[in-house]
């Protein structure tokens, strides 16, 4: 062997050895280690959010300022989640389980959720862009559900039916009704037009923002998500593959029909559905179930994302830019066509 290339071996030998030890060192302090980038020719990319535990939630003001909640846990970034960044929550009575959360401007939301010891239900303002969050109310019921439509006007839903809401921007929360089933989302379009829906389909609708009525959709299957784009055109979905559309008929009548997507499994549990318009929308669920419609849901289509794991939330900014989170510390971006 010829002494240059006896050199050239050693330095390619030591060369590799650094790599190693650099690639073991870069890993985050918490021990888990960078996600892979996620093989091309999916619609859906993997961001790195650096935890392991289960996300609940997720929430944008438009492309670049987005939250992520769990578990004692509020994720947030000012970059679209190119990085995302733990915020700090301590204060005297620090959010425990976080179910959901909703921001109106860069710095100012809410977000909801739970005492897992006691089961009792919180809510809490922040108004530093998720960082240190402030009590504002309990209840003897988890709370599984925040939406406002702007910084005063908000509503919670949770367990036994509990709905209550706030005109001051949640200085003072009034409960407004205990309707017995648990109540897992809400939406307004307006601050009298609104929907909620929960246990053994459930799903109830409000004209002044106050009194809520039963809506018959015809099923017993638990609704665990209900979106609207106008006061017209809703969504709601949940076990069993059960998707339903409120539009309006043939003879211009407004009516809640069956949306249930053919081609997916019938035993998929849909944990959230976002609609942009009135015909383009996502409903996402357990096992990495995604699937699109760009005609209101009377036909829906499979996306691709390189995952199994439960998908728990989705927030879509337009129709080419979005977030999914789920269980294990998922994060994912929408990249079509990549």
């Amino acid at each position: 062997m010829s002494a240059n290339l006896l050199y050239n071996l050693k330095h390619l030998t030591a060369l590799s050895f650094s790599f190693v030890l650099a690639g073991l060192f870069s890993c985050e302090s918490d021990g888990n280690a960078p996600v892979p980038p996620t093989p091309p020719g999916h619609d859906w990319s993997t961001q790195q959010s650096f935890t392991l535990e289960n996300l609940n939630d997720v929430h944008f003001v438009g492309n670049s300022f987005g939250w992520v909640v769990g578990k004692e846990l509020v994720l947030s970034t000012a970059d679209g989640g190119v990085t995302w960044s733990r915020a700090p929550i301590e204060s005297s009575a620090p959010p425990d389980l976080i179910n959901s959360i909703f921001f109106v401007s860069e710095q100012k939301g809410w977000m909801a959720g739970a005492i897992e010891d006691d089961q009792s239900g919180s809510v809490f303002i922040t108004e530093q862009g998720g960082a240190y969050p402030a009590l504002q109310e309990t209840y003897n019921n988890p709370l599984y559900s925040v939406f406002f439509l702007d910084d005063q006007s908000g509503w919670v839903t949770g367990a036994n039916g509990r709905i209550a809401a706030t005109t001051d921007g949640g200085t003072t929360w009034n409960t407004i009704g205990e309707l017995g089933m648990n109540l897992y989302d809400i939406h307004f379009t307006t601050a009298q037009k609104g929907w909620t829906v929960g246990d053994n389909g459930s799903l109830y609708k409000t004209s002044d923002g106050i009194n809520f009525s039963a809506e018959d959709l015809g099923t017993v299957r638990n609704l665990n998500a209900v979106h609207f784009t106008d006061t017209t055109n809703g969504w709601a979905c949940g076990g069993r593959n059960t998707i339903f559309r409120r539009h309006l008929d043939e003879g211009n009548l407004v009516v809640w029909s069956d949306a249930s997507a053919t081609n997916a499994s019938e035993a998929v549990e849909w944990k959230d559905i976002h609609f942009i318009n009135s015909s383009t929308g996502w409903v996402i669920g357990d096992e990495g179930n995604i699937f699109k419609t760009t005609d209101g849901g009377q036909a829906w289509e499979r996306e691709s994302i390189d995952t199994f794991d439960n998908l728990n939330a989705i927030f879509m900014a337009s129709t080419t830019r979005g977030w999914i989170v789920g269980d294990n510390g998922a994060i994912f971006t929408y990249t079509p066509g990549i």
